[in-house]
């Protein structure tokens, strides 16, 4: 019986996808239409009524369930009915969109990484698909490795060598997808080079440069409803990094909250999960050490939203850590301070502190790093204990050398 019931829906459902795509009106219960002696059938093809205009059937690529077109305007609604027509017979031809793909792309990694990170494939893409678009390219199968490698160096915007690799690297995991998934035809992803950057150490802000920040940010003229409404605030947000290594993404969700006294300390210990990791890592959680005097005066200052001191309602973390990006940016500038921006200040927390004699584990597990070696790749020449010991074994092997030791 079961069998019976699944063959009878199975030929009624290839019935259906092999209607052709169909447009008709949803009469109403008191249009003229009943008055007719036309069949139940017939009537969906009356068009001499205000009714609404519906489609169903299958085009040449997919196959469209019964909806509203949201119009009863018959030249709309058949300028529409067209427009999927033409549309369907255009991917049989040229493949999908750009931005049918890029759309359906970030849709099916929203469960795998970040809001960070979809954030920066988001930025990435529709650079893509503007560059794309003044070339008068629409569809994926249009995309050529002589145009991907132009995009690379003029779609991208000014941006740093190390971002560049990075962006480069997401771009090819796009176009990896887009030949799993039969988007593009040819493995655009091998042939597409990466982009080569040195890995730069860690420049941290001088004193003098974190005073003239500070500086100009209290003489900023409160304006707008986000960060410079609030100056003070808004330095209190700056100062946090500073002194807790925080990246921005986790200091405009700092919840004074969830902090515990740690009584032998007399600091405030912060715990929280990062908010940069990997979808399907473990997460983590990390302590980072407040002073009482910030805790204080975050308590007392104005904070942006009801509930946290650094969070604006309506926004999202991407967003929101771009405004803070842009903000220091202009700072910078009126300053005088090169490369102003906020992940800075997480490095100068972490060249204080190893500066200081805390030892690289130590300021490795504060800063929440995998592992000890991404501190010291990123900090190797402000590691002293390092400098020191390799100056012990250079002066020993002269010693040994004058000696005649072998």
């Amino acid at each position: 019986m079961y069998r019976l019931r699944y063959k009878i829906w199975y030929i009624d459902f290839m019935a259906i996808t092999r209607t052709p795509l169909t447009l008709y009106r949803r009469h109403k219960d008191d249009c003229e239409v009943h008055k007719t002696n036309l069949k139940p059938r017939e009537k969906r093809n009356y068009m001499a009524c205000g009714c609404a205009l519906w489609i169903f059937g299958s085009t040449e690529t997919s196959y469209l369930p019964r909806q509203s077109l949201g119009t009863s305007d018959l030249a709309v609604g058949q300028a529409k009915f067209k427009t999927l027509l033409r549309g369907a017979q255009d991917q049989v031809v040229h493949g999908p969109s750009i931005t049918d793909c890029t759309a359906r792309y970030l849709a099916a990694r929203k469960s795998e990484v970040s809001d960070h990170t979809l954030g920066e494939y988001r930025v990435m893409l529709q650079r893509l698909q503007d560059y794309c678009a003044t070339r008068n390219i629409q569809y994926m199968r249009e995309l050529t490795i002589d145009l991907l490698e132009d995009f690379k160096l003029d779609g991208m915007g000014d941006i740093a060598d190390t971002t560049k690799r990075v962006t480069v690297g997401k771009l090819k995991t796009f176009l990896k997808d887009a030949h799993r998934r039969g988007w593009i035809l040819l493995p655009l992803h091998i042939t597409l080079l990466s982009h080569f950057a040195e890995h730069n150490q860690k420049e941290p802000y001088p004193d003098a440069e974190i005073e003239r920040i500070f500086d100009a940010i209290e003489n900023l003229e409160p304006s707008g409803t986000g960060y410079r409404a609030i100056p003070a605030s808004f330095r209190l947000l700056l100062e946090l990094m500073l002194e807790t290594g925080l990246r921005v993404s986790d200091a405009i969700r700092f919840d004074p909250r969830i902090l515990k006294h740690d009584v032998d300390s007399g600091m405030w210990v912060y715990s929280f999960v990062q908010t940069k990791r990997k979808r399907k890592e473990r997460p983590r959680i990390i302590d980072v050490y407040i002073p009482n005097a910030l805790k204080l005066a975050i308590d007392r200052c104005q904070w942006f939203s009801s509930k946290l001191p650094f969070w604006r309602d309506g926004w999202t973390g991407y967003n929101l850590g771009q405004r803070i990006w842009q903000i220091m940016q202009a700072i910078g500038k009126s300053c005088n301070v090169s490369d102003c921006r906020p992940h800075r200040l997480r490095d100068t927390f972490a060249v204080r502190k190893l500066l200081q004699g805390v030892a690289i584990g130590d300021v490795s597990q504060l800063l929440g790093h995998a592992s000890v070696q991404t501190t010291e790749k990123d900090y190797a020449k402000w590691i002293p204990a390092r400098s020191r010991r390799l100056a012990k074994v250079v002066a020993q092997s002269l010693v040994d050398a004058g000696s005649g030791a072998l």
